[in-house]
């Protein structure tokens, strides 16, 4: 698709909301490279979370604009 939409992969960036949030999140952790910023609305990452791409990842640091709400019972504001 880049090819195809001519996208400039300097200047992609990324967002979504709940699980969008954590498919978001998941291409940023194994991406980085390829994405300026993510913004994400209503999704979190675990509270205790196993080994693998979010805890030992790239260490590429991503901006990241991040809102919740503290009353979403199936996206916990404190994770899970």
């Amino acid at each position: 698709l880049m090819a195809e939409l001519n996208i400039n992969s300097s200047k992609m960036y990324l967002t979504g909301g709940s699980n969008g949030a954590l498919m978001t999140f998941s291409y940023a952790f194994q991406f980085p490279e390829t994405i300026k910023a993510i913004a994400v609305g209503s999704g979190n990452l675990p509270e205790f979370p196993e080994s693998g791409i979010c805890t030992n990842g790239s260490t590429l640091p991503i901006p990241i604009l991040l809102t919740h709400g503290t009353s979403d019972p199936a996206m916990p504001a404190n994770g899970g």
